[in-house]
């Protein structure tokens, strides 16, 4: 059954990922199904999607007139490398003051230890460009990647329940598109070789779940955090990011 055979079964599998593909799209908030791009895992959505926001406007891979969150998971640091680190306050928040003239902003949408929700939005106001891993947070919080208008966004399957080795990008322009490192033939946008097609339906199943639970966990889970964190509170110990926007899971 692969999506690029024209046999039966190669229809059919192709008619299943497209399926998946425009449900996960919806669930996200894009406004196309080509938005979304089918990759081995999120720490390939991040490198691939890196690559493609350093291309933006150069046609050549350059880091230059870019600055990144301090707060980002090793998948997204490794690969910026040294490029312009932004600024946190205490509780983990960015504070868009010390590089506030550069194009390029790379920052994690929900920061996975403290669980602190950046504010995407108002960044994306003040720069030209924004990418953001949102695999931490998809599935916990509501997501709408048009409304936060972000230009390119990477996502993990597993993270929201669905399986390991399934990873999806968000690309706002398709015409940034770039092939991942190989000139190997893939199907339609998506990574090289042959798909995943059976765990991409998958993951298309529990995000539609994870979204559908979303208010009954939120409500359980902020029961728990208030439970936990005042208990701890009692015995003296402190809560960073007591206060701020973050999430309830975390």
């Amino acid at each position: 059954g692969h999506p690029s055979s024209l046999s039966k079964p190669g229809r059919e599998a192709a008619l299943a990922m497209e399926e998946a593909r425009g449900k996960i799209a919806y669930l996200i908030g894009a406004k196309d199904s080509n938005q979304i791009i089918f990759t081995a895992s999120c720490t390939q959505a991040c490198e691939w999607g890196l690559r493609l926001l350093f291309d933006i406007e150069k046609n050549k891979y350059s880091k230059e007139n870019t600055a990144v969150s301090p707060i980002e998971h090793p998948a997204v640091k490794t690969i910026c490398g040294s490029v312009q680190i932004l600024q946190c306050d205490k509780n983990g928040v960015i504070k868009d003051d010390k590089y506030c003239d550069v194009e390029k902003i790379i920052c994690v949408h929900m920061q996975n230890e403290i669980g602190t929700v950046q504010p995407i939005k108002s960044l994306r106001e003040k720069h030209k460009y924004i990418f953001s891993d949102m695999s931490q947070s998809l599935g916990k919080i509501p997501i709408n990647v048009t409304d936060l208008n972000v230009d390119i966004a990477a996502f993990g399957a597993h993270k929201f329940g669905g399986p390991s080795g399934v990873g999806f990008m968000y690309l706002k322009n398709t015409d940034w598109w770039q092939p991942y490192k190989s000139n190997s033939l893939g199907y339609f946008l998506d990574q090289v070789g042959t798909p995943n097609v059976a765990g991409i339906v998958a993951t298309s199943i529990a995000l539609e779940e994870a979204i559908k639970t979303l208010p009954e966990r939120i409500e359980k889970m902020q029961c728990f955090q208030n439970v936990l964190e005042a208990g701890l509170e009692n015995i003296g110990l402190k809560i960073i990011g007591k206060g701020v926007d973050r999430s309830f899971n975390t």
